[in-house]
This record gives C-alpha cells, sequence and structure tokens, in this order.
C-alpha cells in the first residue's frame, strides 16, 4: 500500500460553500455536495470540459476507487468522509482542521516494463552528433 496526502490550507470545502450562499446540512454534507457535480468554481461553462473546474476531487477519487481498489479520506473543517469499495462512512470531527486534507491509500498495482521489450524490437532513430 502506498498513501498519498494532499493538504489545502484554504477556506475549506464547506467554507467555499458558505463563502458562495450554497446550503449543506452539515461540514459532511458539504464534503458529499463537492463530489457529487456542485462545484463553486467562477469559471466553470456547464457541458463544455475545457472550461469546467471542481472536478477534479471526484475524478481522482472515483479512479482511486474503481479502478485501484484503494480508499479516500477527506478531511475539510469539522467533517470526514471515507471511501472505499465497500461503501462510504461520514464522520464528524471532535475539533476543526483548517482547509481540506486529501488521503488516497493505493494499492500497488503491476506495471507491464514495456521499455524493456520496446528496446529489443526498435532502435533510437535520433543519434546525437556532435
Amino acid at each position: 500500500m502506498m498513501d498519498l496526502c494532499i493538504y489545502d490550507a484554504g477556506k475549506s470545502i464547506p467554507g467555499s460553500y458558505t463563502e458562495h450562499g450554497t446550503y449543506y446540512g452539515d461540514d459532511c454534507h458539504a464534503i458529499e455536495l463537492a463530489l457529487s457535480h456542485n462545484s463553486t468554481a467562477k469559471d466553470s461553462i456547464p457541458d463544455d470540459p475545457i472550461h469546467q473546474r471542481g472536478n477534479g476531487i471526484r475524478s481522482v477519487i472515483k479512479k482511486v476507487i474503481t479502478e485501484n481498489g484503494g480508499e479516500v479520506l477527506l478531511a475539510s473543517r469539522n467533517g470526514y468522509l471515507y471511501i472505499n469499495s465497500r461503501g462510504e462512512y461520514e464522520y464528524n470531527l471532535g475539533g476543526v482542521i483548517t482547509g481540506t486534507l486529501i488521503t488516497l491509500r493505493l494499492k500497488p498495482n503491476r506495471v507491464p516494463q514495456i521499455m524493456d521489450q520496446s528496446e529489443l524490437q526498435f532502435s533510437n532513430p535520433y543519434v546525437y552528433k556532435k
């Protein structure tokens, strides 16, 4: 297993929704909103993938869970959401975390060594000449 942590010391997911006047029940609910196409990004344009923002967390979590079989812990302000292949679990923290913490637990996957095979079949046509 490999754990990868990303910390953003900004206003937090619930703080961003509060700033934009978006209703949410509690901090865990705000995290769920962020994972379900409810972005607060200012320059998002619906149905235009080039100009959409606010989809990164959701895309990464989907890949970690469905393709890697890993686990995700997303903590923001007073709530955190733990997600694995069996479901999601909400908790309220005893204290407040400033910003947002994302922890990805990845399962090791064997990566084919294609370079070893390609060197046997192909030569490099780009040779450095002085």
